[in-house]
């Protein structure tokens, strides 16, 4: 049997990287696991190596990264003006911290750490975001400055459950989508027999009243089932997407995960 992990990680899915750096030398979004066995054997493999946790709808949590006092100085003036933020998990970083918060249902956290971005100053100055498809370098890994990342004191994720962004900071960081009217399917979309144009509405109204926490499965399931009228060319290919994407969003889907299941949903059938 393989040993328990050596060190403490976060709940979150890991996977490793080389000793003091923070790129990955391998596909991590493809790699990143709580399976303890597996750490276990990296570990072996790498006992000095360092560390990274994926962020997004999977782990269940995004962070917030302060790059320095310049980072520090715009979250404080940003507190200042919206309101304090609630307690999270918290960790020192090589050049500055990372908040980490609650999954948000309905709204889509996405990477936000480009020098173009930065300039723009979406968020502030110094304060990037790690979301969907990003990740962070977490202890007890160790910057290429020499410094080691190491949770606050009582605010490692252990200790401390990530909570939910205020909402000020949500709608800076993943704005809600403008609301959209209730998606019409235009009959001039559809080719052929009347059971195709009825199966579709039928499927999409399934998508539209479903309720949270089953969502995501019956987009998949619904898609899946009318992308056959797609192959069979007696329904638009983008019709097709189109409306069951405003559906799933409308009725409060991540728009990446209804993205994401989509196509899933239409590759499914190419197999």
């Amino acid at each position: 049997m393989l040993a328990a992990p050596v060190v403490a990680l976060p709940p979150w899915p890991v996977f490793p990287l080389p000793p003091r750096e923070k790129k990955p030398r391998i596909k991590w979004r493809g790699a990143a696991t709580r399976d303890a066995e597996q750490i276990a054997r990296w570990q072996r493999q790498q006992p000095d190596g360092n560390w990274g946790a994926a962020m997004g709808v999977d782990a269940g949590v995004w962070a917030l990264d302060l790059d320095g006092d310049e980072g520090r100085a715009s979250l404080e003036a940003l507190i200042s003006r919206h309101g304090a933020l609630p307690r999270a998990p918290a960790q020192r970083t090589g050049r500055g911290f990372q908040l980490f918060f609650a999954w948000p249902e309905g709204r889509g956290v996405r990477n936000y750490q480009t020098a173009k971005q930065r300039k723009a100053g979406k968020i502030g100055a110094g304060i990037d975001v790690r979301g969907d498809g990003g990740f962070v370098v977490v202890p007890p890994s160790v910057h290429p400055n020499g410094k080691a990342y190491c949770w606050l004191p009582g605010r490692g994720p252990h200790e401390l459950a990530a909570p939910l962004a205020p909402t000020w900071l949500l709608d800076l960081v993943a704005p809600l989508p403008k609301p959209r009217r209730k998606p019409e399917i235009d009959p001039q979309q559809l080719r052929g027999e009347r059971y195709v144009r009825a199966a579709f509405k039928a499927a999409v109204e399934r998508v539209q009243t479903c309720p949270a926490g089953d969502r995501n499965n019956t987009l998949n399931a619904e898609a899946w089932s009318i992308a056959k009228f797609v192959r069979a060319g007696k329904l638009d290919h983008e019709a097709w997407h189109a409306v069951f994407f405003q559906a799933a969003t409308a009725a409060g889907l991540d728009p990446i995960e209804a993205e994401r299941t989509l196509r899933s949903a239409w590759a499914a059938h190419d197999g």
